[in-house]
């Protein structure tokens, strides 16, 4: 029945998926950039076997290929590290999340602890007040 209702998933379950579909996009990204440097190799064989054979005119478009290959490679390098990026901060905001639930229960144990422990004759105030008042005998010492 949970799958009619859609069954909440928590942060770090979602923190997850997220980076996996994001090291799956990239492992797609990597995969396309090795075609195209592939693709980028045998045209410049091709270009320069065109140029050897004396057809200019084919060598040129080729070349126009060419350039228009290297800037897809440029692309794809900058979008693998768009998405790293990406995929670093989700750590860090599942880092501080875990931090931040820790803390959470350390304060939990600490207000635990303070109330076991119990300091009535305590007095912060009366403590800080005498401190001051008995400092400049100390300092004569």
């Amino acid at each position: 029945m949970e799958f009619l209702f859609g069954k909440q998933k928590s942060a770090g379950d979602r923190i997850k998926d997220y980076n996996r579909s994001i090291k799956k996009s990239v492992r797609e990204l990597d995969r396309e950039r090795n075609t195209l440097e592939r693709q980028e190799k045998k045209l410049m064989n091709d270009i320069k076997k065109q140029a050897k054979d004396g057809q200019m005119d084919s060598a040129k478009i080729m070349a126009k290929d060419l350039v228009r290959t290297r800037a897809y490679i440029k692309k794809m390098h900058k979008m693998k590290s768009h998405m790293e990026a990406v995929s670093l901060r989700l750590q860090t905001m599942s880092s501080s999340q875990q931090m931040a639930q820790c803390m959470k229960g350390v304060t939990k144990a600490m207000g635990m602890m303070n109330r076991k422990v119990g300091t009535p004759g305590l007095r912060p105030a009366h403590t800080c007040a005498r401190l001051q008042r008995d400092a400049p005998r100390l300092v004569r010492r």
